[in-house]
């Protein structure tokens, strides 16, 4: 297990927290509960990849959204 992605609380400019996931000194992503990034950072220690597995060509052109007609 790596131990590159470390987790920094900061705040929004509204004051709200935030938590960001850093890689390498700079902010890699957000997060808007310290159990979802935990959970991340976690993941992305055992595997630097785990945003980009199971992802098919497929999945990458369907839209997130589903339009209703």
């Amino acid at each position: 297990m790596h131990k590159d992605f470390t987790i920094n609380e900061t705040t929004r400019i509204n004051g709200s927290p935030i938590w960001q996931i850093i890689y390498g000194g700079k902010v890699f992503t957000n997060c808007r509960s310290l159990k979802e990034a935990t959970t991340l950072t976690k993941n992305l220690n055992l595997d630097c990849y785990f945003l980009e597995r199971n992802q098919t060509r497929a999945d990458r052109k369907s839209p997130t959204v589903k339009r209703t007609v």
